[in-house]
């Protein structure tokens, strides 16, 4: 062999050598650009989990704020209406609801109850005040409530505190 043949030799296994190493070089970036790809979607998996699940628990939390307020709310009014109203109310409520009916359509005119009871005597009487007796304020509440026309607006006044009133919604 001569010089030349012994330089192409060695020129050629270096060109194969520097292929190869180029390739393996390329393999390994692509193999690592395939791992940092997927360790970015898992990463960015892993956050939208944690903001979904941050999400749920917000969520949860509001609800639970919501039904807290709402219960609240709830304790707040039975607190405030006296037990008697409540009870008369809760044991008659398809009687208040027929009587609220009957009235509004024989006196053609929206109304609302009024039960005006007595602590001491535990008596509820019943009457239907037409919205001519009712303050202006007052009425034009009640009306803007009562968009649909199915709610029953009930006012319970207690004789023995003449300054305070109650007032009660009902869907019908």
């Amino acid at each position: 062999m001569d010089i030349e043949e012994v330089t192409d030799e060695i020129l050629e296994k270096e060109d194969k050598e520097a292929k190869e190493a180029k390739e393996a070089k390329e393999a390994k970036e692509a193999k690592e650009d395939k791992e940092d790809k997927e360790d970015k979607e898992d990463k960015e998996d892993k956050e939208d989990k944690e903001d979904k699940e941050d999400k749920e628990d917000k969520e949860d939390k509001d609800d639970k704020e919501d039904k807290e307020d709402k219960e609240e709310k709830v304790k707040e009014q039975s607190n405030e209406i006296p037990p008697y109203f409540q009870n008369f109310i809760n044991n008659h409520l398809r009687d208040l609801t027929q009587i609220y009916i009957k009235e509004r359509k024989e006196k053609g005119t929206y109304g609302i109850l009024l039960l005006e009871g007595s602590i001491n005597d535990e008596k509820v009487d019943v009457g239907f005040l037409p919205e001519i007796n009712i303050e202006p304020e007052m009425l034009e509440g009640f009306k803007r409530r009562n968009v649909n026309g199915r709610i029953m607006h009930i006012m319970c006044h207690d004789v023995e505190n003449p300054d305070k009133h109650f007032i009660i919604e009902r869907l019908l």
